[in-house]
């Protein structure tokens, strides 16, 4: 039988290594990059005024549950799905 390492058998071609796309610190980034809720608040502001956790929970300032985070939906994403931050 043929070895690669020895010298002897076939190698495929080498991959191509592919870039990622650009993120943010800690490798996340907001999609849609420029969502806001149904209120016109940004990820920025979710971030800012503490309404969402990075583990996707509610924050400490935010009045409700994670099932209300729905209420606030635009375009098909919620905040949690929409925003790195939570």
């Amino acid at each position: 039988t043929a070895c690669c390492a020895c010298g002897g058998g076939q190698r495929g071609p080498t991959p191509t290594p592919t870039t990622p796309p650009p993120t943010g610190p800690g490798g996340c980034s907001n999609d849609p990059e420029a969502w806001v809720d149904s209120d016109g608040d940004s990820c920025s502001r979710y971030e800012r005024n503490q309404w969402c956790t990075p583990d996707g929970q509610p924050g400490r300032n935010f009045q409700g549950t994670v099932a209300d985070f729905q209420h606030f939906a635009n375009d098909g994403h919620t905040a949690l799905t929409a925003c790195c931050a939570c």
